[in-house]
């Protein structure tokens, strides 16, 4: 049985041969083919399956910080043995790939990826190419609500605390409205001009009924359970069948809302973007979520042997901000004109429904940057706590130039480095720590190029 601590050392051996296995599900069944050929051993858990030595090409795993993993084709030699795969669906059907050496069982390999087919992208003579894609296309589907009634809309999907989001009468014959698909455990109810309505709440449903008739519209506070960044990940998690794998977050409060249709991918970007993270499916279809940080002690290290003769570059820089302007607790409803009973008793309120967005400003001064952006950023941050110390966060991130450099290194890894710190013995980066951004994976070849943020 081999280890976990013998396969981490053979993928770090140079010029070891290196067998990639893909099991791929179709309509009809499922097919078995290696980069070399293989079988199974007896004792394996399926024991004496052959693997057709059909796959060909150089497969290439690009991960990164800041975008979705990114998985090479399935090239296949097509001996017109296999030219009537072409007529089997292969489009949405697992693929799992593994990765282990000639001699090993089966039972020995590590599973490197589970990806899903794209179906045939090629078939001619003598070749076949399958597309793959990776498991965050499910976070395209819409989420499924009901629709109100005769309004050609879906009710309202709210996570967290939102502010000023309209509520909706949901028949003529009566005095209710729907603020809120998912169960809420607060309401305040505003008239169209700011004053606070009377109403019977139900919860559960995220309706309530108004005490008295109103020709304005009605407008909300509305408080809802999944109001930080870590539920909100599960959430979405749990609605498209994803593990969530631990997550280190801030517990900011949130708020989001949405009044139209909505991805499980719109949710994560938006709650990303707004606590300064990137999430992305790892190469065993599970969500992970890393907030982007400067780098600290070194979670592994590189040395000169372990790099490509000259294959270490100054790829980019990234200038420090001069200013950022952090909007958030987002007014959904703005008034143009506000009651006099909320100007004279309340005039903070009045101001606040009058306003789109709460602002926090953090500035440097940069005379050696004369080009130095100033950034604005919309959030779904509700707290002006939080924002501040996300705003500050940000601002001391972006305080300094950045540099982003690229080598390739004869190592083969198989696990997700990317988001890890890493120091790199090399007499251009010697005594730096930096954070891995990127990896470009050959599985079968000795070799990943990494790009590290320093």
């Amino acid at each position: 049985m081999i280890t976990d601590d013998q396969y981490q050392h053979w993928l770090r051996q140079p010029n070891e041969p290196r067998v990639l296995l893909a099991e791929l599900e179709h309509s009809a069944g499922k097919e078995y083919v290696a980069n070399h050929p293989y079988i199974s051993h007896p004792g394996d858990s399926v024991p004496n399956q052959p693997y057709n030595d059909i796959l060909s090409g150089v497969f290439d795993i690009t991960s990164r910080l800041d975008a979705l993993l990114a998985v090479g084709d399935l090239q296949l030699t097509d001996d017109s043995s296999i030219s009537h795969w072409q007529e089997y669906l292969w489009r949405g059907y697992p693929v799992v790939l593994k990765l282990g050496a000639p001699d090993w069982s089966l039972d020995d390999f590590r599973i490197i990826a589970r990806q899903t087919n794209g179906g045939v992208q090629e078939a001619r003579r003598g070749r076949m190419v399958l597309s793959l894609y990776d498991a965050s296309a499910r976070l395209d589907k819409s989420i499924e609500r009901p629709e109100i009634n005769g309004k050609d809309r879906p009710e309202p999907l709210i996570l967290g605390d939102v502010f000023g989001v309209p509520a909706i009468r949901t028949d003529t014959q009566s005095l209710n409205y729907i603020v809120s698909w998912l169960p809420i455990t607060s309401v305040i109810v505003r008239d169209g001009n700011g004053p606070v309505m009377s109403h019977s709440p139900d919860y559960p449903s995220g309706q309530f009924v108004t005490q008295s008739y109103t020709p304005r519209s009605i407008s909300c506070e509305v408080k809802e359970p999944h109001n930080t960044a870590a539920l909100v990940f599960q959430w979405v998690a749990d609605r498209y069948g994803l593990t969530l794998m631990p997550v280190s977050v801030p517990d900011y409060k949130l708020g989001l809302y949405y009044d139209g249709e909505v991805t499980g991918r719109q949710i994560l970007d938006d709650v990303c973007r707004s606590i300064g993270a990137h999430w992305s499916i790892t190469l065993q279809g599970e969500l992970q979520v890393r907030q982007l940080t400067l780098p600290g002690p070194a979670d592994f290290e590189l040395y000169a042997d372990d790099i490509a003769q000259d294959q270490v570059a100054l790829i980019r820089t990234e200038e420090p901000w001069r200013e950022l302007r952090f909007n958030f607790s987002r007014n959904h409803t703005p008034l143009s004109e506000v009651a006099g009973s909320v100007n004279d008793n309340d005039p903070a309120m009045a101001e606040r429904l009058r306003q789109d967005w709460l602002t926090e400003t953090r500035t440097h001064n940069l005379p050696d940057y004369p080009l130095a952006p100033e950034q604005s950023l919309d959030t779904v941050i509700a707290d002006r706590a939080d924002a501040v110390t996300e705003s500050t966060r940000r601002m001391s991130i972006r305080a300094e130039r950045h540099e982003v450099w690229e080598l390739e290194v004869f190592i083969v890894w198989s696990g997700d480095i990317v988001g890890s710190a890493v120091h790199i013995n090399h007499s251009r980066l010697t005594g730096r720590i930096g954070r891995v951004i990127s990896a470009r994976m050959s599985p079968t070849q000795d070799k990943t190029v990494l790009e590290v943020w320093y």
